[in-house]
């Protein structure tokens, strides 16, 4: 009866689960109108190459899209994806991307409107992230995605025109242009975010910004600043004022956003009746990606970032009155400017706090060229200040060569993390393989930890200014690792490709060191330093080079040694390894306080260069033979 009973029930009383649609797109038209059709759950896949004629509409559905190893290009002329919604930040989709170019993309801020001479301009609304934008809470994975040549240009501000009584202009959103006033009423902001302009006529004030936006030029009748400009986006104008102690500035630009005018140092011989100031810039951030306050991001597969750039718009010209203009009655003197905006982050910026996770796989190799930010990292402070760290996971290699400003540290989990001292800002926890390759140059500043290994690489020096506590091995293969404090816990050391391990300050070393026997390897000390060897030193020839000291206390088994500048130092004849001879060319051999009184070295001493035997105690004898022209 219960099997009757069952097939009994109508199927239209039974809630099916709902399918999952995937929707095939050949072209922009085909991609819009599947972000606007696709529900949670979805997918979209490229069938081919699309190339956008307009911007994109928002994603606001938990989808996945999958390129196929197609190209999304922007034409230099329209942004790529944003996910969320610019006008609901409760929305807060989980979206993947995979196997998918996006190339040439450009968000561009809207422009400030213009303003005349009684009311203020417009502000510049911010550019960001030309190829992908996140926003405020939600969640991308990006898988074997490729970004290259993606911009964020910042807005112009709007400028102060001659022309009817218009009211404070609207300053631009991160999307579209603000509206100019019309016969005194204000202008209104561009969308999203941009704040409306002051009305002439009913003296309402000039609106700040909100996320991305410019600020309203204030009104004529209200001897105020200009709007405030929201994240990223410049400050809109002050109205024009008949009296000096009431000159009003203008509007402050939101985070990287340039001031609207005038700036707090203008000044002019004839400040009464000066005319109202032009709109700030936006700013332009992210050229390839922009993650919003409490959004996040993972870097999976093999990707890259290159080619991107983020630039700031110009701010708004003033009237730009010759001084004869100026003095004709009815025409007010010159029109103070706002400042431009700035640009940071050519291939990512990261708002507010968080971590950005990177995961290629094993054999997978991620390269990301360009500069990766957040907003300490360029110097915000305050309500300014955003912190994000980089999180290095998965078995594969990342290679970082920008200039980097993200301020949280880096930690690595799993696979090769490389890159540089520019590219590698802050302390790293290291539990894998850190790699830094200089083909310059340069100074890191920060602690490394961890369990993990270091390599240096490249041709150039990398001073490493912080602790080094890594409990992994240390390689210096080619150019010079300088130390400015021990290295307290590496499990060895070893020198290949002809590198150098050295100090610049005095220090005891207590890791045994192995020297590439085919190129060699060797020790550095800058001057009035000396860097004390206490492990075994074994393998080809050693290599002292710096002004400082370099002394050797283990039972050594490595094969001669080569001084061009500075003291190598030994207490016995153990010390200096091996029978081989030792060539002095612009260094010293020699003995320390330690050494016993008169000891008998034997080895041959070939003298090429400037230099010789420098004698720290009671006295030493050399009976090994002492050859050439030095």
């Amino acid at each position: 009866m219960g099997l009757i009973a069952l097939l009994g029930v109508s199927a239209s009383s039974l809630a099916l689960p709902a399918l999952a649609a995937n929707f095939n797109v050949n072209n922009a038209s085909d991609l819009a109108n599947a972000i606007n059709g696709a529900g949670n759950g979805d997918t979209i896949t490229f069938k081919s190459d699309i190339t956008l004629s307009s911007n994109l509409p928002s994603i606001t559905k938990n989808v996945t899209i999958f390129g196929d190893g197609k190209t999304l290009s922007g034409q230099d002329s329209f942004r790529g994806f944003i996910v969320g919604d610019p006008f609901d930040t409760s929305v807060k989709p989980a979206v993947a991307i995979n196997n998918l170019s996006i190339i040439h993309t450009l968000a561009m801020g809207g422009r400030g409107a213009p303003g005349d001479p009684a009311d203020g301009a417009g502000g510049g609304g911010a550019g960001l992230g030309g190829g992908l934008l996140i926003l405020a809470g939600a969640n991308v994975t990006a898988t074997n995605v490729f970004f290259q040549q993606n911009r964020a240009q910042g807005g112009k501000g709007g400028n102060v025109v001659q022309g009817l009584f218009f009211g404070g202009g609207g300053g631009g959103g991160w999307s579209t242009d603000g509206k100019e006033g019309h016969h005194g009423f204000g202008g209104h902001g561009g969308v999203p975010g941009g704040g409306d302009g002051g009305n002439g006529r009913s003296g309402d004030l000039a609106q700040p910004g909100l996320f991305g936006g410019g600020g309203g030029g204030q009104g004529s009748q209200r001897n105020l600043p200009g709007g405030a400009g929201g994240f990223g986006g410049g400050g809109g104008g002050a109205a024009s004022t008949s009296v000096f102690e009431e000159r009003p500035r203008g509007g402050v630009g939101g985070f990287g956003g340039g001031d609207g005018g005038p700036l707090p140092d203008f000044k002019t011989r004839d400040m009464n009746n000066a005319a109202a100031g032009s709109g700030g810039g936006g700013a332009g951030l992210g050229g390839a990606v922009f993650v919003g306050l409490g959004g996040s991001l993972t870097l999976a597969g093999a990707m890259g970032i290159s080619g991107s750039a983020a630039a700031g718009g110009e701010a708004g010209a003033g009237l730009g009155r010759t001084p004869t203009e100026a003095r004709r009655p009815g025409l007010r003197p010159l029109g103070p400017t706002g400042s431009d905006g700035m640009g940071f982050g050519a291939g990512l910026f990261l708002q507010g706090n968080g971590s950005l996770a990177l995961a290629p796989g094993a054999g997978q190799t991620q390269t990301i060229s360009d500069a990766i930010a957040d907003q300490t990292g360029v110097g915000g402070t305050g309500e300014d200040a955003g912190s994000w760290r980089l999180v290095k996971n998965g078995a594969g290699t990342t290679i970082l060569t920008g200039a980097n400003a993200y301020s949280g540290g880096t930690t690595i989990n799993a696979g090769v993390l490389q890159g540089t001292a520019i590219s590698l800002p802050g302390s790293i926890l290291d539990n894998a393989a850190l790699v830094f390759n200089q083909a310059v140059d340069g100074t890191h500043d920060g602690d490394i930890s961890g369990a993990g290994s270091m390599t240096k690489t490249g041709l150039r020096t990398l001073i490493q200014n912080g602790a080094v506590t890594y409990s992994g091995s240390t390689t210096v293969d080619g150019g010079a690792l300088l130390l400015t404090s021990p290295l307290t816990a590496s499990s060895g050391v070893s020198l290949t490709g002809g590198g150098l391990l050295g100090a610049t300050r005095t220090m005891m070393l207590t890791q045994n060191v192995t020297i590439d026997t085919a190129l060699g390897g060797g020790f550095y000390a800058s001057a009035g330093t000396n860097l004390s060897l206490g492990g075994v030193v074994s393998g080809g020839q050693l290599l002292k080079v710096g002004a400082g000291d370099v002394t050797l206390t283990g039972a050594n088994t490595f094969t001669g040694a080569s001084i061009t500048s500075g003291v190598l130092r030994f207490n016995t004849d153990a010390n200096l390894g091996k029978p081989g001879v030792i060539i002095i060319d612009g260094g010293s051999v020699g003995s320390t306080s330690a050494t016993p009184v008169a000891p008998a070295i034997g080895r041959p001493l070939s003298l090429i260069g400037a230099g010789g035997v420098d004698v720290a105690n009671a006295g030493l004898t050399w009976s090994g033979p002492i050859s050439g022209s030095g």
